[in-house]
C-alpha cells in the first residue's frame, strides 16, 4: 500500500497478526475505536495518558512494571536510538497484569495529554482514578506512550 511520503504503511515489515499496527494518526485510532465500539455494541476508547501509565507500570510506583536491571526481560530497548524497524508483539515478558510491550516496540495514542502533576490530581487516596480524562483545549500538542 502506498502512502504521500512514498513509504509503505506496514513500514516493510508485512501485515500480519504478529506485528503491532504502526502509522496510524491519533484520529485514525479514535475512528478505530468507534468502529470497534459499533462492531462489538460496546464503548472502547484510547486510554488517558494516566490510565496507559498505571497499567503500564502494573500498579507499581516506580518507572517500571519490573526492576531496572530486568528492564531487557520486558522490553524492546534502543538506547542508541538507532532502531528502523520494530519487533513483533509478545516477544519480551508481559508485565505482572499480562499486558505485553508496554515499555517498548512502538508507541500508543493517548486520548489526552501530559500534565506534569496530574498524578497527584487524578488519584484518591485508595489509589482510584477520579475523573482521568483532561481534555485539551488546544489541537496540538498529543501524547503517545510506549515505544522505544
Amino acid at each position: 500500500m502506498w502512502v504521500p511520503d512514498g513509504g509503505s504503511l506496514d513500514l516493510g515489515m508485512g501485515f500480519s497478526d504478529e506485528y503491532p499496527a504502526v502509522r496510524m494518526t491519533q484520529f485514525g485510532a479514535k475512528k478505530f475505536c468507534q468502529w470497534l465500539s459499533a462492531q462489538a455494541v460496546h464503548f472502547y476508547r484510547l486510554t488517558t495518558e494516566v490510565e496507559w501509565g498505571y497499567a503500564c507500570r502494573a500498579g507499581s510506583t516506580g518507572l517500571y512494571s519490573c526492576d531496572e536491571v530486568e528492564l531487557a526481560d520486558f522490553a524492546i530497548l534502543d538506547p542508541d536510538q538507532t532502531r528502523v524497524t520494530y519487533a513483533k508483539i509478545g516477544t519480551k515478558k508481559p508485565n505482572p497484569w499480562g499486558l505485553y510491550d508496554m515499555h517498548g516496540n512502538v508507541f500508543e495514542w493517548v486520548c489526552d495529554r501530559y500534565y506534569p502533576d496530574l498524578y497527584q490530581k487524578r488519584f484518591d487516596t485508595g489509589r482510584r482514578f477520579t475523573d482521568p480524562v483532561v481534555w485539551p483545549s488546544e489541537r496540538f500538542p498529543r501524547v503517545m506512550r510506549g515505544g522505544s
